[in-house]
């Protein structure tokens, strides 16, 4: 097991690249995509311009660091929700939590990854997506209730694809499908029977 201790360089290249991140994030949650720009971001973090650049690689960069961490902490918090639950019903509640949290982020799923967002976070959500269900296929967390188990990357990959353009279309389009109705839709979608009736 190694112990060794950073050194004071490491150290503070490991405070900078937190202070870049915290900054983007708060530029973010405040101006929105559009309005954030790296010179933002480093005159908020106070370091220089150039700094970004030894930590990062563009703006759509650092939003993805921000991002992937932050759904990290929510994917774990949805799994602890559900891990409880029997396959199908666990899936189904997933999908409902998910519907749920969308709904109250909407907007900024939509700037991000909508007609009007970025192509790089869109390809990094749809394979981040891709990595976290073949992770749990893989593990048996989820299960889709296929008769005939396909190819846990082909399932991976179509299930990311479907998950994304799917929340785009309910986020986007004029509809008045709840976050129950989605989940409802899902249910039905994979495992091609009514969803289950859950206690109260």
């Amino acid at each position: 097991m190694n112990t060794r201790q950073l050194t004071r360089a490491e150290r503070r290249k490991i405070r900078t690249h937190e202070a870049l991140k915290q900054s983007a994030m708060m530029l973010f949650m405040e101006h929105g995509y559009d309005q954030l720009t790296i010179k933002a971001i480093t005159d908020h973090a106070d370091l220089g311009y150039g700094t970004f650049y030894l930590h990062f690689e563009s703006k759509d960069d650092i939003v993805w660091a921000v991002l992937e961490e932050w759904l990290e902490v929510e994917t774990e918090a949805t799994n602890q929700r559900v891990l409880h639950l029997e396959h199908p019903v666990r899936e189904y509640v997933s999908w409902i939590h998910y519907f749920e949290d969308l709904r109250e982020r909407g907007q900024m799923f939509i700037m991000l990854f909508g007609k009007n967002g970025s192509a790089t976070l869109y390809q990094n959500m749809i394979d981040y997506l891709a990595r976290l269900h073949k992770r749990n296929l893989s593990a048996g967390t989820y299960s889709f209730g296929q008769v005939v188990q396909p190819d846990v990357s082909f399932m991976a990959q179509f299930a990311a694809g479907a998950m994304m353009n799917l929340t785009l279309w309910w986020l986007e389009s004029d509809n008045d499908h709840s976050p129950q109705d989605m989940a409802d839709a899902m249910f039905r979608m994979y495992y091609r029977t009514d969803p289950p009736k859950l206690s109260e």
